[in-house]
């Protein structure tokens, strides 16, 4: 990665940021950073905005839901253990309580089903 590493972690905090509230409770992410330098001057960058649009229709994701009795088969945990560790909700970002009943699933992240 070209990338100085003071460079990348606001880049990456900004990336995380903007998926927690796009509203969707699951966004796959890839990131690649690379510095470049491009020189505008001959104009052959004017369709980076088209160029863009068309790889994220590209690499856009298919998602299939989980069925009903998946989610319902997900096992139920009481959460007592220090905040920090899970800190907040996948699905609505909200912050836990100290003690709450909520829905691991298979990756291990937790959720609230209120």
């Amino acid at each position: 990665m070209n990338v100085p590493v003071e460079a990348q972690e606001p880049v990456l905090q900004d990336i995380s940021r903007v998926a927690r509230s796009a509203g969707t409770s699951t966004i796959s992410i890839c990131v690649l950073m690379e510095q470049a330098t491009f020189d505008e001057s001959d104009g052959y960058y004017d369709n980076d905005d088209e160029v863009v649009d068309t790889i994220m229709r590209a690499y856009e994701a298919k998602l299939i839901p989980a069925t009903k009795s998946s989610i319902e088969a997900l096992e139920k945990v009481t959460l007592q253990q220090e905040l920090d560790s899970v800190g907040a909700c996948v699905i609505c970002t909200q912050e836990f309580e100290a003690v709450l009943k909520v829905t691991r699933m298979p990756c291990s992240h937790v959720y609230h089903e209120e």
